[in-house]
């Protein structure tokens, strides 16, 4: 007998694997089992083999709908020098269009001498002092790594952290953040 799960419970790791909306995950299974059930099929064995179909599903339809094509283009970055050696300043105006206050940023750690973000949501994030295995992080300037969109176009993550490998002691690993709000009209505000 496989450890049993609550319906309610069900659901909930059910919706947080899929993304799928809880009322249409209930009524499907309201339909798949319209005769009745018992409580026994909703257990930890039955929920992780949903969620692979679901995601061997999910992966088919993609790749029926959706294709990849590299892009011709060729990245352009505020970071390199013509020559290829980094620069050595970059304008405030790349890193962000307003200048932080009331950060508690660990500037020994912090990329720049001084806070600029784009967004309340970025500043916000600033403003946490990161966990002790992080040894740099900041605000990515414009253009400094492009990575390249559906449209055609471009875009840029916001932030960047950096901490050494566990065994490695060089770094090798890295977290980079975009910043988008839930509603995206607010992301710039």
């Amino acid at each position: 007998m496989f450890p049993k799960i609550g319906y309610g419970e069900f659901l909930k790791r059910l919706h947080q694997a899929t993304c799928l909306p809880v009322h249409v995950l209930h009524q499907s299974i309201c339909k798949v089992f319209s005769g009745g059930t018992s409580q026994d099929v909703f257990n930890t064995i039955s929920l992780q083999n949903i969620i692979n179909k679901f995601n061997e599903q999910f992966v088919q339809l993609f790749a029926k709908r959706f294709s990849y094509s590299a892009l011709d283009y060729r990245v352009v970055t505020s970071i390199f020098n013509p020559d290829g050696s980094f620069v050595d300043e970059i304008a405030a105006g790349n890193v962000g269009t307003m200048k932080g206050k009331n950060t508690d940023v660990e500037l020994p750690k912090y990329l720049y001498d001084e806070v600029y973000y784009d967004s309340n949501l970025e500043h916000e994030i600033l403003k946490v002092s990161p966990p002790e295995e992080i040894i740099v992080y900041g605000k990515l300037p414009r253009r400094c790594i492009q990575l390249p969109t559906y449209t055609g176009e471009t875009t840029t993550p916001d932030l960047i952290y950096a901490k050494y490998g566990k065994d490695s002691g060089i770094i090798e690993e890295y977290c980079v953040i975009e910043t988008k709000s839930d509603d995206l009209r607010l992301s710039g505000r």
